[in-house]
């Protein structure tokens, strides 16, 4: 029988009468590590607090570990670790201050040596007497992820951990939440990043407060409707030149703007398709760099099942 970590069913919490989390279900398998994907607003924090305790359910059921959110706050706060969004740490203390704060706090076993071994998995050995307000950005998120894992929890929450953190770190710090992983440690992760998602064990794309999908990221794919993706690089006035483009007379299953480049999603021949394209912006005078075929990323099928639920 699979063991879950957490049991998510039908929540609802309202602020007022606001909905921030509309009556979402969903599972956490022990050592799995759940993507929690979506745009900023979306409900992912609000769903974070939740299951930690922070907020009580305006309706619905949460389990943490087989504890009642309502009943066993206080237990469940021992055997979680969470990363705020918001940077939280104490900006006049050291990294090594800052750390064994939360290791007294949590009861550490053992703590000098624990400080150490998490110093030194995380590589912040070099800022360990550094007032934490003079640390660059990265390091910061560094020494977050120490205080939220000092005490070795079953359960880790992380909410945005990587934001405003660059690729080279961003990727270490998906090593080590992959490692602690594979060590049985459940992790829920929100993130709007949709690259980062290949790093889990399952995607949920929320939006609006409401559960779009969920499922391991070839399941959410195959959801995808099939096409090609061709994408018409623009050289100028996006939004403008992008609205033009948008009354093109071809079979065309969605169109999007990412930046400076529109993804095109149809289905008919790849060349019959790029001349199509190629002829309109000649006749609309549209001005692009290339057009190119390219593959569906998670962002193209986030876009696409959120106008498919609306």
């Amino acid at each position: 029988m699979e063991k879950y970590s957490i049991e998510v069913q039908n929540l609802t919490k309202k602020f007022g009468t606001f909905t921030a989390v509309d009556d979402i279900s969903f599972n956490v398998k022990e050592g799995e590590i759940l993507g929690f994907l979506g745009p900023n607003g979306a409900g992912k924090t609000t769903t974070i607090k939740v299951l930690c305790g922070l907020l009580i359910p305006t309706k619905g059921d949460v389990f943490v570990e087989n504890y009642d959110i309502r009943k066993d706050v206080e237990k469940i706060k021992t055997i979680i670790g969470y990363m705020s969004q918001k940077f939280s740490l104490y900006t006049d203390l050291t990294v090594y201050e800052n750390i064994k704060f939360y290791a007294g706090i949590y009861g550490v076993d053992r703590e000098e040596a624990k400080i150490k071994e998490i110093i030194e998995m995380l590589d912040i050995e070099e800022y360990k007497n550094t007032i934490t307000a003079e640390l660059p950005a990265g390091i910061r998120q560094r020494v977050a992820l120490a205080t939220a894992f000092i005490h070795s929890p079953k359960i880790l929450f992380l909410d945005e951990p990587t934001a405003g953190v660059d690729p080279v770190l961003r990727r270490k710090f998906w090593a080590i939440i992959k490692k602690w992983a594979q060590q049985g440690t459940t992790i829920l992760v929100t993130t709007h990043y949709m690259d980062e998602a290949e790093n889990c064990n399952r995607i949920a794309l929320i939006n609006q407060g409401k559960l779009v999908d969920i499922g391991e990221i070839d399941e959410i794919k195959g959801k995808f409707i099939k096409g090609n993706i061709l994408c018409v690089e623009l050289s100028e006035n996006y939004v403008k030149e992008f609205n033009t483009l948008k009354k093109i007379e071809m079979p065309v299953k969605d169109i999007s703007l990412h930046g400076s480049i529109v993804h095109i999603i149809q289905d008919i021949d790849i060349e019959e398709a790029k001349k199509k394209i190629k002829d309109y912006c000649k006749t609309k005078e549209i001005k692009y760099k290339n057009i190119f075929e390219d593959k569906p990323s998670l962002e193209d099928i986030f876009i696409n099942l959120i106008r498919k639920k609306s």
